[in-house]
């Protein structure tokens, strides 16, 4: 029998700080009524969280690009700073 995630967060907490699980909801309904660098920023945002897919999906639909296109909006709009795995 395997402890289940909440046994071992109990046992872990004897030796570090969890802090709460935190979850980002946002809205992109209107993202169509944005600038085009605001639209861009939203999308580096998804990225960055390692929503990449919502973010391709959220350039298609924007833009009417294919997936390809997309693929590459993604990635050209990320900090050029930042590892791309």
């Amino acid at each position: 029998m395997r402890p289940g995630i909440t046994a071992f967060l109990d046992a872990l907490g004897v030796y570090t700080v969890i802090s709460p699980s935190v979850e980002v909801v946002e809205d992109f309904a209107h993202i169509g009524n944005l600038s085009g660098e605001e639209q861009k920023e939203r999308l580096r945002d998804l990225d960055e969280r390692g929503q990449t897919i919502a973010a391709v999906y959220a350039a298609r639909k924007l833009y009417g690009y294919d997936l390809a296109q997309a693929k590459a909006l993604s990635t050209l709009s990320a900090p050029r700073n930042s590892p791309r795995t």
